[in-house]
């Protein structure tokens, strides 16, 4: 028997893991429909009676072409203190968002009451000249 190469093996573990994942798509009902060696895409009906579809692409990386493996627990590791530093971005920015707001509106409203002192000063001024 001739021996495999790793390509081929890792061919066949991509194939497999991808029959199986349409495997539970297929139990659960739904249809599996192969498009191109790595990917299929499952049909879905919107409440509104559009047909979208979930698209799944298997892959099974190597790594890097300067010979760095890839690590997918490092990779996720990475990806969570992304999502995290844009969340704390997001955060930082609406804060900055309330705070400039929360100075408008405070300068908005010394501005509205000086108005208001200014109007109370004239009336008297008015009222004192009419007496």
């Amino acid at each position: 028997m001739a021996k495999k190469t790793v390509s081929q093996m890792r061919t066949e573990a991509r194939e497999a893991f991808m029959k199986e994942i349409m495997e539970f798509f297929e139990s659960k009902g739904d249809e599996a429909l192969t498009y191109k060696g790595n990917g299929f895409s499952v049909p879905r009906v919107l409440e509104n009676g559009d047909e979208v579809y979930f698209q799944v692409v298997t892959s099974l990386p190597t790594g890097t072409r300067e010979g760095k493996q890839f690590d997918g627990h490092a990779e996720h590791a990475s990806y969570m203190m992304e999502l995290e530093e844009k969340r704390a971005e997001a955060e930082a920015k609406a804060a900055e968002k309330a705070k400039i707001a929360a100075e408008r509106k405070a300068k908005q409203e010394a501005a509205r009451k000086k108005r208001e002192a200014e109007e109370a000063a004239k009336k008297a001024k008015r009222e004192a000249v009419a007496n």
